[in-house]
């Protein structure tokens, strides 16, 4: 999910954060499936607006100052999966979508 900042600070990737994180809280009286143990989740990490897009740049400062276990990078191939998932979604496909998925670090690493 995202953190708490969203990301890019909109309303519907805040939100997201808060729902996953209440989902999480419900399930520690009885963990996933009964299990008693948590649910663990995972969140990106906002980064100034000139790292967001650095695009695959952006490792060299996310591998400095971020632990390696916690960076995933995304094969380059990825891409067209990302273009081909905006396409799916008619109302997220503006022309600026394309820029942001070449160009936004989100698209090839994630921390």
């Amino acid at each position: 999910t995202f953190d708490p900042y969203g990301v890019s600070s909109h309303p519907n990737h805040v939100d997201t954060h808060k729902g996953v994180k209440a989902y999480q809280a419900s399930l520690r009286q009885t963990g996933p499936a009964g299990s008693g143990r948590p649910l663990r989740g995972y969140a990106l990490t906002t980064t100034s607006l000139v790292r967001k897009f650095l695009g695959v740049l952006d490792l060299m400062p996310t591998a400095a100052w971020t632990d390696p276990k916690a960076i995933v990078t995304i094969p380059p191939g990825q891409l067209f999966a990302a273009m081909q998932g905006m396409r799916r979604h008619r109302s997220q496909l503006v022309w600026f979508s394309y820029l942001l998925v070449v160009f936004s670090r989100y698209a090839y690493i994630n921390s």
